[in-house]
């Protein structure tokens, strides 16, 4: 139908929400790349394809990809660029996500996604100043802390930041990693 019809943008977004379910991810995926050179104005081309990377794929940085792309064509939804943002920080792209909520935050004026923005903002400020407390104590004591606590107890910070989304810090003292759980 795409070959007869190249413009006829229904039977790209049916491919890309049917294929994937009878175990074709990867031509889904093929669909939505050829629907982006026909239609390459047409947001729901690349937001479709990033949902097939986000849910059958599980290509969280892809997924991302075609969400910003998405969020940069003409018509496309303020929650699009959120997607990308929250996609972007799935897959440990803590900084790109943290500048598109900056971003989203300051520029949208849809109040519930400026409000979760913001929250992720203060989120990835809190595993931002984690990590660069942990840093500071490996090189005033050559080692990674035994705990989060102990960033307290040897004041390298006055209190552990608490997350405005209800998730919990996690930290990994052989390595030095912070990480986030639900």
């Amino acid at each position: 139908v795409t070959d007869l019809s190249p413009k006829f943008s229904a039977a790209y977004k049916t491919g890309l929400i049917v294929l994937p379910g009878e175990g074709f991810a990867d031509q889904a995926v093929a669909l939505g790349d050829k629907g982006k050179r026909n239609l390459p104005y047409d947001w729901e081309m690349p937001y479709y394809t990033g949902l097939v990377h986000h849910i059958y794929k599980k290509d969280y940085a892809a997924a991302a990809r075609e969400f910003t792309h998405a969020s940069e064509l003409p018509g496309a939804p303020a929650n699009v660029k959120y997607f990308a943002a929250l996609y972007y920080k799935e897959a440990d792209q803590r900084k790109i996500a943290y500048e598109l909520f900056k971003n989203i935050y300051e520029t949208t004026e849809d109040e519930f996604i400026r409000d979760r923005s913001l929250k992720y903002v203060l989120h990835l400020e809190g595993i931002f100043s984690l990590e660069d407390a942990v840093n500071k104590f490996r090189s005033q004591t050559g080692r990674f802390p035994n705990s989060l606590a102990e960033l307290v107890s040897q004041k390298i910070v006055p209190s552990l930041p608490v997350s405005p989304l209800g998730f919990n810090y996690s930290y990994d003292p052989a390595s030095g990693k912070i990480s986030e759980s639900k």
